[in-house]
């Protein structure tokens, strides 16, 4: 699966499968990935993805604003369709660096994420 990172929303993890969101044809959609969170934010390095949750990559040219909602912060995104993303406080620095680190230089224009099954199967978010 290759997606032009502009295009790339975030990602959410749930065991050994990634559910990749992205915008395609104006609409939100997902693609389900067989493998391990660690290895495709490896991957990703040097693009404009960060981990801010356990469960949770984002694409840091996609947030709109973090909100505190007690003692827990979320990321809501460009994209009002797109629930809020929560961030853990093990992450929240590291998000914060990315977000600096993106507003001041240019990131790589491109991800590629490698399916290492033939089950993933492509679908649309309503």
């Amino acid at each position: 699966l290759t997606i032009d990172i502009d295009a790339l929303y975030y990602m959410e993890s749930e065991d050994n499968y990634i559910k990749v969101y992205y915008k395609h044809n104006d609409k939100i959609a997902s693609y389900m990935l067989r493998c391990r969170t660690r290895t495709v934010e490896q991957s990703l390095e040097g693009t404009s993805m960060v981990r801010c949750h356990r469960s949770y990559m984002v694409n840091v040219s996609k947030i709109n604003h973090i909100k505190k909602g007690g003692k827990s912060r979320y990321i809501v995104l460009s994209n009002t369709d797109i629930k809020p993303i929560p961030v853990s406080k093990s992450y929240f620095k590291n998000l914060v660096e990315k977000i600096e680190q993106y507003n001041s230089s240019v990131l790589s224009q491109s991800a590629t994420i490698i399916a290492t099954d033939d089950s993933a199967v492509p679908t649309v978010s309503e």
